[in-house]
């Protein structure tokens, strides 16, 4: 799913490198002789060699991110769960409000209004025109306020022509963590926990914005990516630590990022990706570990009662008689169902089907499902897609005494840290 890149070139290897030597000298014991440590240096050499690629670039004029060692990597561009004929947009200090569109700029007060204007943007306070795109940054440097939220870096709004304001997040890859981690997991778990989540969920976004020059985002802010809450709120003080201590790390496969998705609860064993979502993997991702961490949890073991009726309406049959797994995927869980039904009978996939009757009902594919007195009975375990890192067993490894390197080793298993994306 990741693309292939070309060598790096010597200068982008220094970072890694001396952040390699530093390592050598940290750890080796006082009056270690120079033969020694220039050895531990040629292992560090090879080893970041071997797993150094290219920062991503800027797609779109987006300037370099401040959070990457090498000073490279671009911001994160996130759509917004935001959208309508109009938006205001708050200073969160209070101050002006500096709009660059179209290779000018203009200052406008606080709160702006930006509506679409047929095909353009209008911004009130105004004569502006015939503007498609604008990127919008308090004149401090401090968050912006859209909807209920504050945002870190640039509010780009835009318009298709549609008469719907569409928003995105321009955001430093840090600051984008930071409103990521502790969404996605809760930010008061062991902190190796979170650094697990932090490597995850970077990686995560550095394999969607590869490629993605052309398209107006990388990312959603909610679950079809990773859950996206902006500038978290007090309490979060171990979650901005998990990301500044993971630097920028993330985790890839011959060279290639991967797409490192992560879940709930795994039940017992995670899945692999290719069975739990569309597509092709890498090996990491395949195959599924067995887990032994994740008990824990409440959603370890569920059960759930749907009147057939209600089951029968929600998978587009009539008059359901019965229920059977059909299919099953390489590590049992359940791949495909067939209904029998007044009009005969219908296959459908497992997934569908969770999504037909309510993910937070029909929490995995890992089910067993039978007719009991006019209802469907299903008895089963984890929660989520089961592919890539379970995060209560993150948590249970975590305080086990496990680092995040083991942590993300037991998940991924054969992908490689590395340094700068």
């Amino acid at each position: 799913m990741s693309n292939h890149e070309g060598p790096v070139p010597f200068g982008r290897r220094g970072g890694a490198l001396g952040r390699a030597l530093s390592a050598v000298r940290a750890v080796a014991p006082p009056g270690t002789g120079l033969p020694l440590l220039l050895t531990g240096l040629l292992c560090a050499v090879i080893v970041a060699v071997q797993c150094s690629r290219p920062a991503a670039r800027s797609g779109g004029g987006d300037g370099p991110g401040p959070d990457s060692a090498a000073g490279a990597a671009r911001a994160v561009r996130v759509l917004l769960s935001l959208s309508g004929p109009g938006i205001e947009v708050r200073a969160g200090d209070g101050g002006g409000i500096e709009v660059r569109a179209a290779g000018a700029s203009f200052r406008a007060e606080s709160p702006l209004e930006v509506k679409a204007d047929g095909p353009k943007l209008a911004f009130a306070g105004s004569s502006a025109a015939g503007i498609e795109s604008a990127d919008l940054r308090s004149e401090s440097g401090a968050p912006l306020r859209v909807g209920q939220r504050s945002y870190a870096g640039e509010i780009r709004v835009l318009t298709s022509g549609s008469g719907a304001v569409t928003v995105v997040n321009v955001v430093p890859m840090a600051a984008y963590l930071e409103g990521v981690v502790g969404s996605e997991m809760p930010p008061d778990w062991p902190i190796e926990a979170l650094k697990s989540q932090a490597v995850a969920a970077r990686t995560f976004a550095a394999s969607r914005m590869r490629g993605r020059q052309a398209d107006p985002f990388d990312v959603y802010d909610d679950t079809r990516s990773q859950v996206y809450i902006g500038v978290p709120p007090e309490g979060h003080d171990a979650v901005r630590s998990a990301v500044a201590e993971t630097g920028d790390l993330v985790l890839c496969w011959s060279g290639n990022l991967i797409p490192a998705f992560f879940h709930s609860t795994c039940g017992g064993r995670t899945e692999s990706a290719s069975d739990a979502l569309t597509g092709e993997y890498p090996p990491p991702l395949c195959g599924g570990v067995e887990c032994g961490f994740c008990g824990d949890s409440k959603r370890f073991r569920w059960s759930a009662r749907i009147p057939a009726s209600e089951a029968g309406e929600a998978l587009g049959v009539r008059g359901l008689k019965g229920i059977r797994i059909s299919k099953a995927t390489s590590t049992g869980r359940a791949a495909e169902v067939e209904l029998a039904h007044e009009g005969g009978e219908k296959a459908v996939r497992a997934a569908a089907l969770r999504a037909a009757l309510g993910n937070s009902r029909i929490m995995s594919t890992a089910f067993t499902v039978e007719m009991k007195g006019g209802d469907l009975v299903f008895e089963g375990r984890g929660w989520g897609h089961g592919a890539g890192m379970c995060q209560w067993g993150a948590r249970g490894m975590a305080k086990a005494g496990k680092d995040f390197r083991e942590i993300l080793g037991m998940y991924y298993p054969g992908a490689n840290l590395r340094f700068d994306y």
